[in-house]
């Protein structure tokens, strides 16, 4: 379930719209909202801004060049993710639709 003081944080620092789901994944969650669908992906307080700083950076790298990857959702204030009061990380995706490929 996802935390209350951390969906209101989301809701918060990120432009999402009303939400109208959440479903739970085994890294965080998928939103479906008013301004589309998202991963949000939640760590644990251990997660470094090295490893925060270099998914943002690859994602973006990948965005740039047009490779089909999850566009990272930055949030009201630019910034690649969010550090929460509880000292969680939350990182924004847009949802990319797909399945297993043989």
């Amino acid at each position: 379930m996802l935390d209350d003081m951390v969906a209101s944080e989301i809701g918060a620092r990120y432009d999402l719209g009303e939400w109208w789901t959440v479903q739970p994944l085994s890294d965080g969650f998928r939103i479906g909202a008013e301004a589309g669908d998202f991963r949000v992906a939640v760590s644990t307080a251990g997660r470094s801004d090295a490893s925060l700083r270099f998914e943002a950076m690859l994602l973006s790298h990948l965005d740039d060049k047009a490779y089909l990857s999850p566009r990272l959702v930055r949030t009201r204030a630019g910034r690649p993710w969010h550090r929460s009061a509880a000292g969680s990380t939350v990182l924004v995706t847009e949802w990319v639709g797909g399945g297993v490929v043989d």
